[in-house]
Parts: structure tokens; C-alpha cells; sequence
């Protein structure tokens, strides 16, 4: 199933089953519309112009239902603009909360650069 994409699941339940008693009619069409569960990810260290100045960052990823089996490689970072490939992201602690629906994840911008 691709990522936040809902998909239609439909069902019946044909009549005259083997080895069902008594004997029964089929069922009409069951339509369900899955819809996984949507991400917002938030850092309250983030300005509204997008720029933080500390290092260590705080990723907020919160679900609309609960989820399991998040992992620090479960975030993706890269590099944008004119960022030197030598600057890294290292994943920290991930920890969950609020019934597995928010996921919090430290993550250190490594700079090579001298001060």
C-alpha cells in the first residue's frame, strides 16, 4: 500500500457453504475504505522561518491513531541548498508517548566546520 494513500477493501460471504448448516444465502458487498494513519512532524525549536540554532534538535512526529515499530530510521534527513556534505545527522534517543500516537526523536546536526 503506498504511504497515506486509503485503499478500498470489499468483502462478501457467497451462499450454500460447504460444510456451513443450515444452508444459507449469500451476503451483500461490505465496502471498507482504509485510510493509514497521517503524520505531522514538529520541532518546538523551530522558528516560523523554519531556522533553529541549536544543534540538537527535538522531532515531533505525532500520528492520528496509534502505530508501532518506529525506529530513528523510520525520520529521513538530508541536505538542502548549499549545506556542505560534511554536515551530518546523528539520531538519538526515540521514545514514544501518548499511546504509541506521538514519537519523539533527538537528533544532533554534526558541523566539522572550526568555530
Amino acid at each position: 500500500l503506498p504511504p497515506g494513500l486509503p485503499t478500498t477493501v470489499t468483502s462478501t460471504l457467497g451462499g450454500g457453504l460447504s460444510g456451513v448448516t443450515p444452508i444459507t444465502g449469500g451476503s451483500a458487498t461490505l465496502a471498507i475504505e482504509y485510510r493509514p494513519p497521517a503524520v505531522t512532524l514538529t520541532s518546538d525549536q523551530v522558528s516560523s522561518a523554519d531556522v533553529a540554532v541549536d544543534h540538537v534538535l527535538m522531532l515531533t512526529a505525532t500520528f492520528t491513531s496509534p502505530v508501532t515499530g518506529v525506529t530513528a530510521n523510520s525520520f529521513n534527513f538530508r541536505r538542502t541548498g548549499s549545506t556542505p556534505a560534511s554536515v551530518t545527522f546523528t539520531p538519538g534517543d526515540l521514545v514514544a508517548g501518548l499511546s504509541n500516537k506521538q514519537w519523539v526523536l533527538t537528533v544532533e546536526v554534526v558541523n566539522p566546520f572550526p568555530a
